[in-house]
């Protein structure tokens, strides 16, 4: 739900898709906007495109780690150490794996639609849950039906990228690398309601969209690469439009 914080935690200078112990990394940053802080789900309306933009934010964190290499639009991987994290390295091995360097349409694609979407999903909660910042809980329906929801039980890493998010949409604050990124892909999967009201996003419409142009984000990357950055949003923002049109 769109709210403000004071908190007042410094921001990590790490490169976009990497985090200082502390943060969130792309892919956790954007699960947790997605999720509701108390309802602890997704909502239907988001779940479509949500596994492309994790798929997106694994891409361009495995590649400020340097596993991966974007180059003449197709994926290398120079370096195959597992970096530890259960959310980047199935995505690591599936990419080495494969027989010929491929495009980011068809890794957001295969890393998604093969099933490894919604794994990942899980893997972050699992990961979160680990690490105190969500809560399992079970739920029934009708008595029959066993499901799960995970609030909010660390809200700190949240608050302090909504804190961010909102100054530099909000307020004209200056946007560091790992900021745009969050809300580029934040954009790109319909995740704007979630942090500002529709008055908000009615009155800053233009920073908004200024500040999720591709080029613009992809010059500030450049601690990724820009070329890099500006092919796996360009990829994102089309399956994710593909996979809401056919709702």
């Amino acid at each position: 739900m769109p709210e403000s914080s004071s908190d007042t935690s410094p921001e990590s200078d790490s490169p976009p898709g990497a985090s200082a112990p502390s943060d969130l990394t792309l892919p956790e940053a954007l699960l947790m906007l997605a999720l509701g802080d108390e309802e602890g789900r997704i909502h239907v309306g988001k779940t479509s495109a949500l596994p492309f933009g994790l798929t997106a934010g694994v891409l361009l964190t495995l590649a400020a780690y340097d596993r991966l290499r974007h180059e003449n639009n197709l994926w290398y991987v120079p370096d195959e150490t597992p970096t530890g994290d259960p959310a980047l390295d199935p995505a690591l091995e599936a990419i080495a794996a494969d027989d010929e360097p491929r495009g980011t349409m068809h890794w957001l694609r295969a890393l998604t639609e093969a099933g490894a979407g919604g794994d990942l999903k899980h893997r972050l909660l699992h990961h979160l849950t680990s690490e105190g910042v969500l809560k399992k809980e079970e739920h029934w329906f009708l008595g029959v039906y066993r499901y799960h929801r995970y609030p909010t039980e660390d809200p700190d890493p949240e608050r302090r990228v909504r804190k961010r998010v909102r100054e530099v949409v909000l307020e004209g604050a200056e946007p560091d690398d790992r900021i745009l990124a969050i809300i580029a892909l934040m954009d790109a999967c319909n995740l704007s309601d979630e942090v500002f009201t529709a008055k908000e996003r009615d009155e800053h419409a233009g920073r908004l969209d200024d500040l999720t142009e591709h080029g613009r984000v992809a010059r500030a990357l450049a601690a990724i690469d820009a070329e890099t950055t500006a092919a796996v949003l360009t990829a994102t923002s089309a399956a994710t439009t593909e996979a809401t049109s056919t709702l």
